[in-house]
Formats: structure tokens, C-alpha cells, sequence
């Protein structure tokens, strides 16, 4: 049967396009056997537009109260785990990046220079040296562009957002022609959209190592 794992979801506190909030993550993911969501908000500039005066401190606070709020909701009965949507200034393609930290972020985005006017390179560079992996999310669909893959550990070859096409069966094949790392979420952004494509693992993820591991093992995607 294995553990089930969400690597895509988004939360109305952060995610400006999301209308689900983490009470209703939290207990709806329960309902489902879901014993580790990696909570992925978009960190772009639509995040911060309503705070947009608000100082780089400020704004990482923000981006990690539904992070915080969700760990303590969820106690005990549910690991949830820091991940991020990312997008910058140069294009509309959105990364996923995992074994996210709260240090990380702090010590990236500054009045000086912020992880959005960065190029992907540098913030994959960053994210390797402190052992995250970088996935070009839904690559695909419609308005994202193709991205040197020496840029990415891998890309999302099964995306279950319901109203979008995702081409998830394109992302496969590039996947394979580039030997990229495959990862697929459900891209959760509305009370219905839980748990349509989860990780499935012999053992429980309780940790971003943890995770990190699975995700560079041959996984196993349970999709509805």
C-alpha cells in the first residue's frame, strides 16, 4: 500500500490564486491517508503584490506563515514539509524546489538582491549547494517556455491540475530524452482538488533528506 505524499499544493494564505485554506488542507489530506504534504506556495511577484512596500524580511515572514500555521495544525497527525513554486522576473515558468528551508530563504532575499531577479541558474546553483533539487513544473502547458535542462534536476511529468492541460505526457518524454528526475502533484488549489497524484513510499518522509532521497529514486505516482 505504501505512504502517501502530496509534492504539489498551494494554500490561500500565500498562493494569491489558491482558495483553499491550511485548516481545510489539513483535514481533507487526512481524510485521504496522506501522511506528508510538502507545502508549495508560489513565491513570485503576485505573492508579495499586495505587501510589494514591505521589506525583504517582511515579505519571507509572509511567504512562511501558512507554512508554520499548517505544522501546527497539523501536530503530530501529518509531516508537512517546506517546498516552493518559484518564478522570477524573465519568464512565466514556474520550479518547484524541494528540501526547502527557512534559512535559505532568509538569507536569499534581501534588500540587496532577492531570490525573483535572479536568474534560474543562480537559484539553481544556490539550491544544490545546500542539497535542494530544482523541477520545472507543468512544463508544458500552455505560456511556459523550454529551459536549458542542465538548469534542472528534473520537471513534473504528471501535473493533476483539472483546468489546465499540463501535457503531462510530453513531460515524460522530455523527461526521458534528458534523463531528468520525475517528480507529479496535484497542484492543489481548491477544496476538490486534494490528493489527485501523490508519491507513494515504503516508508514514511519525515524529513526534507528523506525526500530528497525518494525523489531520486524510481517513484511511484498514485494518480484518481
Amino acid at each position: 500500500m505504501g505512504y502517501k505524499t502530496e509534492l504539489h499544493c498551494h494554500s490561500s494564505e500565500v498562493s494569491q490564486c489558491a482558495r483553499i485554506s491550511v485548516e481545510e488542507i489539513i483535514e481533507n489530506y487526512l481524510k485521504e491517508g496522506v501522511s506528508t504534504l510538502v507545502l508549495t506556495n508560489h513565491f513570485s511577484i503576485p505573492t508579495f503584490e499586495h505587501i510589494k512596500d514591505a521589506s525583504w524580511r517582511e515579505k519571507c515572514d509572509y511567504f512562511l506563515s501558512a507554512y508554520k500555521k499548517a505544522k501546527e495544525i497539523a501536530g503530530d497527525k501529518m509531516t508537512i514539509l517546506l517546498g516552493m513554486e518559484f518564478r522570477n522576473i524573465y519568464s512565466d515558468n514556474d520550479y518547484l524546489i524541494y528540501g526547502m528551508t527557512e534559512e535559505f530563504i532568509y538569507k536569499h532575499n534581501t534588500e540587496e538582491k532577492n531570490l525573483i531577479d535572479m536568474h534560474l541558474k543562480e537559484v539553481a546553483t544556490l539550491a544544490r549547494e545546500e542539497g535542494m533539487l530544482v523541477f520545472q513544473a507543468h512544463p508544458f502547458r500552455n505560456g511556459m517556455t523550454v529551459i536549458n535542462p542542465k538548469y534542472l534536476d528534473g520537471i513534473e511529468v504528471n501535473n493533476g491540475h483539472r483546468r489546465h492541460d499540463s501535457r503531462n505526457d510530453i513531460a515524460a518524454l522530455w523527461a526521458d530524452k534528458f534523463s531528468l528526475l520525475r517528480c507529479g502533484g496535484s497542484d492543489c488549489h481548491e477544496v476538490g482538488d486534494e490528493a489527485y497524484v501523490l508519491l507513494v513510499t515504503d516508508k514514511k518522509i519525515k524529513t526534507n533528506k528523506q525526500l530528497i532521497k525518494a525523489l531520486k529514486s524510481e517513484i511511484v505516482l498514485d494518480c484518481k
